[in-house]
């Protein structure tokens, strides 16, 4: 992408911030979008409508790491050309997400913080990484078996969360939240409630069919040989007439014949995203999405309160083990000494026994 700081927005979106600022921005408080990959970091402002009152701006910044967020948020907010809104909304393009097939019988009945047990031990197993009490999301995703069911699971650490939420106050904002930016929720090219779009990122493809009845999603790891087959078959069982789109955010080797292509490297794509993002935000339209917001309202004081407690009750529960154990062998060797002594009782008896026998 080409960085020019900022750059007028295409037509649509010229129109869009002329209204805007005709009096739609006075509407209750502003927010910034930062859509954070792995080389840059681009940002747009709105009001609470979602309506842009602002150009993309295009930061040379970005992350490669969840756990780099913070610093790289740092930085982020050095290179920007003007102080953040009211509050802010993150979306990290390199945000985690794993896919679980499960069996409906394993996860039938169970409550939410009974199920994010359960996914959050399945991602244990499949990164080989334990995470204490990390903030996680879910969300199930529609399949045609009727025996399993599949989960897309995403995890952050609390520290992460908890040093994001300190930066930005200090910057007089808040963090409204962090999105996952896979899987847009509606249609790039129109307002269409039938369409179908792939999503190139830089580690795996998405697929996504919307029609009036269900959604049919693919998710594809990149790091499978088979992949592009894959999403050429998925893509051969579709509706020709579905208008489709292509949503690049790096190099594709194989392009699928779409009606419109969109590329993140290209500014005026790029603005057209995130204005599409911030309506939604904005209308709080949070079923579909992959997003961690609840945790804003956990006290880290309470969380390490309650380890703490936890920790305690543990120590009280290991010291009363290692009392009921000694008391057990205590009461096991009291038995072998009190068996060993009548035994020798009873040998006292018949040597007394004998040598009476022989006196008589």
């Amino acid at each position: 992408m080409k960085t020019t700081g900022m750059r007028p927005l295409a037509a649509a979106l010229k129109i869009e911030f002329a209204q805007s600022n005709l009096g739609l921005q006075k509407i209750g408080s502003k927010h910034t979008l930062l859509f954070i990959n792995e080389e840059n970091t681009l940002r747009i402002d709105a009001d609470s409508q979602g309506v842009l009152i602002s150009d993309l701006e295009v930061i040379e910044q970005g992350c490669n790491s969840p756990n780099q967020l913070p610093k790289a948020l740092s930085r982020i907010l050095d290179l920007t050309l003007r102080p953040l809104e009211k509050s802010v909304w993150i979306l990290p393009a390199k945000l985690p997400l794993m896919s679980m097939t499960l069996p409906i019988q394993q996860v039938r009945g169970l409550d939410a913080d009974v199920l994010k047990q359960v996914l959050q031990y399945e991602a244990e197993g499949m990164t080989g990484q334990a995470m204490f009490a990390p903030l996680s999301i879910y969300k199930r995703i529609e399949t045609d078996d009727e025996q399993i069911v599949e989960y897309w699971y995403s995890q952050l650490e609390q520290s992460v969360w908890d040093d994001i939420k300190k930066i930005l106050a200090a910057r007089k904002t808040k963090l409204r939240a962090i999105v996952h930016p896979l899987l847009l929720p509606e249609a790039m090219s129109s307002e269409t409630k039938t369409w179908l779009r792939v999503e190139n990122w830089s580690d795996k493809t998405i697929a996504v069919e919307k029609n009036v009845e269900n959604k049919r999603i693919l998710l594809i790891e990149h790091d499978r040989a088979d992949w592009k087959l894959e999403l050429e078959q998925w893509l051969l069982d579709k509706d020709r007439q579905t208008t489709s789109e292509l949503l690049l955010t790096g190099r594709l080797e194989m392009l699928p014949n779409t009606d419109a292509i969109f590329d993140l490297n290209n500014e005026d794509d790029a603005a057209l995203w995130l204005s599409k993002w911030s309506r939604i935000l904005s209308s709080k339209q949070f079923d579909e999405l992959l997003l961690f917001q609840a945790a804003g309202k956990i006290n880290s004081d309470l969380l390490w309160m309650g380890v703490s407690i936890l920790a305690a009750l543990l120590l009280c529960a290991l010291h009363a083990f290692w009392f009921l154990w000694q008391r057990d062998e205590l009461d096991r060797e009291i038995q072998q000494l009190t068996q060993i002594e009548k035994q020798l009782n009873d040998n006292n008896k018949q040597i007394a026994d004998l040598t009476k026998e022989k006196e008589n």
